[in-house]
Order: structure tokens, then sequence, then C-alpha cells
């Protein structure tokens, strides 16, 4: 509990912010439930808020399994993709320096476009298939954090091999 005498309390506004410390080995991540109780004038007058509801997350967004496609080779009916164990704030990803992709033989980037939903990024090849046959690339995505700023602290990347001709 914290004691604000009332000598302290601001005359300009009617509420005063009182720091909460929510350290790890305190308080968990998880889903919360506050609220507020004041006690005045001698506890003869007692005031209780509203409950508000949150989520306390300090956790990066995670791959969840392995990235796609799971044998590492791109066939006519594959997608490249990852999936992660929460949403990724997709508004944040620059598509020119966040989501690449690499041919490893020379070194190049291929062109490419993708999408992000919630928890899913989906790379897709933006280069006709014969420049990519039978080549190596390298997914890698960049800066990736969730919707609470959580961001990763290393890249995200995985290999596939092309294999689209039957």
């Amino acid at each position: 509990a914290v004691v604000i005498p009332k000598d302290s309390l601001p005359t300009n506004q009617n509420y005063v912010i009182v720091p909460w410390k929510v350290t790890e080995d305190l308080v968990p991540d998880g889903v919360y439930e506050l609220r507020t109780i004041s006690t005045c004038f001698a506890q003869q007058i007692i005031g209780t808020s509203s409950i508000s509801k949150g989520i306390i997350d300090r956790v990066a967004p995670q791959v969840l399994g392995t990235p796609s496609p799971v044998d590492a080779i791109l066939g006519p009916d594959d997608e490249i993709f990852v999936e992660f164990e929460e949403g990724v704030d997709c508004a944040q990803l620059d598509p020119l320096y966040d989501v690449i992709l690499t041919n490893t033989v020379n070194g190049n980037q291929v062109d490419k476009n993708y999408s992000c939903n919630g928890n899913k990024i989906t790379i897709i090849p933006n280069i006709q298939n014969h420049f990519i046959e039978n080549q190596t690339l390298r997914a890698s995505l960049y800066n990736l954090e969730d919707q609470y700023g959580n961001k990763r602290s290393t890249p995200v990347e995985w290999e596939l091999y092309v294999n689209r001709n039957p």
C-alpha cells in the first residue's frame, strides 16, 4: 500500500500517479485486473475505482515450430512462411530492410512480396521461377516486435532449396 499525505497531494489536478514496480521477479507476465482503493479523513470516506484489465508481456515473438517449407525444399505447392507464438506488429516492418530473401549462391537479394497477418509472415518470390530453380534461398526477418514493443534481439533466418519443376 502507498500512503500519500494530504499536504503532498497536488491542488491543480484530481488524481495522483503512483509508480508501480512490475519487475519480473515481483509480477510475472500474465493477464491482470487492477483497481485502487483510497481512504480519506481517517478512513471515513472510502473510494474504489472500477476494475481495469491489462496484460504484462515482456517476451519478444518466438518462432512457433519450424519455418516453412519444413523440409527446406520449396516444391510447387509449398509456401515460404514462419509462424510465431504471438502476433507480430506488422505495421513496423520495413519491406526493404526487415523482410529479405537472398540467393545464397550469388549473394543477390531476390525480389519478393510478403504478407504479415497476426502471427504469420509469408514471403512470395516476385521473380520467374527459372531464375531461382535449383538455387538455395535464405529468408531473413529483422526488427520483429510484438504489439507491446518487445523486440527480438536476433533475426529469424532459414534456408530452402527451390525445386518446383517436377
